[in-house]
């Protein structure tokens, strides 16, 4: 876990710019493997090495593989992998359903501290472990009646004064 320890008048935890992005249509992918969400990206270009990046995701959608997930990435690499690994499949967020109907709420976030100036682009990666079929924003069969759920997905990116 980490913390952040912000001096009285330092400036230090100051949120100094925000990017976001909202994706508004569906995605789906049958395939194993890691692929990115298409068009659920944003880019944020740090004003200081010692900057942090507060990344916020909140999207909905169906996981029908019991072992894969949601991943967040930062140029095309993932942000963290969980510890103790060993033989598991690693992912950010995960949660597996076979309700044709339903649709599960999925949130990210995580405090990147990417000492850079450069231009950083963070995503949202699907991770498919057995040619099970993910879709993103939409319920399994995507039925046009009312109740199939159509939802949206945001990426929020705060710098903070480090």
């Amino acid at each position: 876990m980490a913390l952040i320890t912000l001096g009285a008048n330092s400036g230090k935890g100051k949120v100094l710019q925000v990017v976001s992005t909202t994706k508004l249509d569906t995605f789906s992918i049958s395939s194993t493997g890691i692929v990115a969400v298409p068009g659920f990206s944003l880019s944020i270009t740090p004003s200081s090495t010692s900057n942090k990046i507060f990344i916020t995701s909140n999207f909905c959608g169906r996981q029908g593989d019991y072992g894969g997930g949601w991943l967040l990435y930062r140029d095309g690499s993932s942000v963290a992998t969980p510890s103790s690994i060993g033989s598991r499949t690693g992912t950010h967020s995960s949660g597996y359903d076979t309700i044709n109907e339903a649709t599960a709420n999925f949130s990210l976030s995580y405090l990147d501290s990417p000492s850079s100036t450069s231009s950083l682009t963070y995503a949202i990666y699907i991770r498919a472990y057995s040619n099970t079929i993910y879709h993103f924003n939409r319920s399994r069969d995507d039925t046009d009646t009312g109740d199939r759920p159509r939802t949206i997905g945001t990426i929020t990116a705060y710098e903070i004064a480090g």
